[in-house]
């Protein structure tokens, strides 16, 4: 499994909750991924997104939400508590690469979005 740093987001507008987040993306490689590809990945445990708490700068990941009668979405989570460090990182840009969905990074592909250990 491939852990990826994500330090930005996209949303509809400023204030828009978790559920409404379109894209993580990574500022310094200029590419974003649809946060529906995420949640695919998440699922069947292909690859693990974390953001650095600005504080500690511990990882703190990115889990799949789930809440009755509501879509799942993306949201942190510490210490079994969720978080809203994802509403906290700046918005990507729009011209940052999409990587589409329907491709799954590989070790070879996650290289340049990839922050190792």
């Amino acid at each position: 499994m491939i852990e990826l740093e994500v330090n930005c987001v996209q949303r509809p507008w400023p204030d828009a909750a978790h559920h409404d987040i379109t894209y993580l993306g990574h500022l310094g490689f200029a590419c974003r991924i649809p946060v529906d590809l995420v949640i695919l990945q998440i699922r069947g445990k292909l690859n693990r997104y974390y953001t650095l708490d600005p504080q500690t700068h511990d990882r703190v990941y990115v889990e799949l939400r789930r809440e009755t009668g509501k879509c799942p979405y993306l949201q942190t989570q510490v210490g079994g508590q969720w978080t809203g460090h994802l509403l906290a990182l700046p918005d990507c840009r729009p011209t940052d690469r999409i990587i589409r969905e329907g491709v799954t990074l590989d070790t070879r592909q996650a290289v340049r979005f990839l922050v190792p250990r």
